[in-house]
């Protein structure tokens, strides 16, 4: 080995430690969920879970206090979505058939 390579931070590589390593939760990971689909969701609860159980996941009193406040605001968020999404399609008076020409033009061919 060179020796100026002992003056330089020679980090383990991930896969050496990420089994055994302790994982702390940010506040935007747990408000994170109100914007992931389900199976995003699913999948990062599985693993959450599965931390918890190795006793490898905290989740510091400070995090819990700021999705408390933050939480209904994101809540909100998504109820707000969802209204423009519905506004949005009630305005728009597009018939099936100028959305979906070619499904039409298909079933005249057809029959």
């Amino acid at each position: 080995m060179e020796p100026w390579r002992k003056y330089l931070f020679q980090p383990n590589p991930v896969s050496e430690w990420i089994d055994e390593a302790i994982i702390v939760v940010d506040t935007n990971v747990l408000l994170a969920a109100y914007q992931w689909r389900e199976l995003t969701f699913s999948e990062v609860v599985t693993v959450l879970e599965e931390l918890k159980k190795n006793n490898r996941l905290i989740i510091p009193l400070q995090v819990i206090e700021e999705f408390s406040k933050n939480r209904p605001q994101q809540i909100m968020q998504r109820i707000n979505d969802i209204n423009t999404i519905i506004s949005t399609l009630k305005k728009d008076n597009t018939s099936l058939e100028q959305k979906l020409p070619m499904n039409f033009t298909l079933n005249r061919t057809i029959q």
